[in-house]
């Protein structure tokens, strides 16, 4: 429930109870009231506290997915520069032992 709503509710409420204050025999009735709304205000300062709480996690998840993300790509190009390298290894010796094989040839 949005605060304005829960606000609209509120001011309800107070006049209702204003109401029933006037007549003693709906003084039960006004006492359970009371409870109902006191019951729906913790419940309705419990959920903005947990909706809060729920921004902040979610602010959380994603900026640590976004340092998983960073991490991976990171070790990513590190493996890629190594296979890089080993296949530049092997090409280079493979192009010196083909280029002597020219060399040497008559």
């Amino acid at each position: 429930m949005d605060e304005k709503a829960f606000e609209a509710l509120d001011g309800e409420f107070q006049t209702i109870v204003a109401q029933l204050q006037t007549d003693p025999a709906l003084a039960t009735f006004r006492c359970e009231y009371e409870k109902l709304h006191g019951a729906l205000k913790k419940s309705h300062d419990s959920e903005k506290r947990l909706m809060s709480k729920i921004r902040e996690l979610n602010a959380e998840l994603v900026a640590n997915a976004a340092k998983v993300i960073h991490h991976a790509l990171h070790a990513l190009a590190h493996w890629d520069c190594r296979v890089f390298r080993r296949t530049f290894k092997s090409c280079g010796g493979f192009a010196r032992s083909t280029s002597e094989s020219f060399v040497r040839s008559p």
